[in-house]
């Protein structure tokens, strides 16, 4: 079994953007459920102290994250307008398309943890 690949990514929400940015949250986390089977894990929340996003996605492995970034583009896009990245967190090596991302990020000062070596751990399938 491949190892599963993690993205963790906290967002300071804009000045009187939280309402259109759960809106967005909301379509975002239907599209994905919808369209992206392999997807292991999805989850979007609001912080309870604060207007801070936590954007948390487990995939079977890099590629199909790569994926989730092809086809969810748009979406993460419009979603971005309305915040500020403070934090990336990944669990996995970086295929190229979120590799880029990630420098991409790591050049506008966001702090970027890459976490490739796993030293122990293991993933269960959700009992039905």
């Amino acid at each position: 079994m491949s190892e599963p690949f993690i993205f963790v990514s906290n967002h300071r929400v804009k000045e009187g953007r939280l309402e259109e940015l759960c809106r967005l949250c909301r379509e975002y986390a239907d599209f994905v459920e919808a369209n992206e089977p392999r997807a292991m894990g999805f989850r979007l929340s609001i912080d309870d102290d604060g207007p801070r996003l936590s954007h948390i996605i487990v995939q079977p492995d890099a590629a199909a994250m790569d994926e989730h970034l092809k086809m969810a583009h748009e979406r993460i896009g419009a979603a971005l307008e309305l915040v500020d990245t403070t934090s990336v967190e990944v669990y996995g090596q970086p295929g190229p398309l979120l590799a880029e991302a990630l420098r991409h990020n790591a050049d506008m000062g966001v702090p970027v943890a890459i976490a490739s070596e796993r030293l122990g751990g293991f993933a269960r399938p959700v009992a039905a």
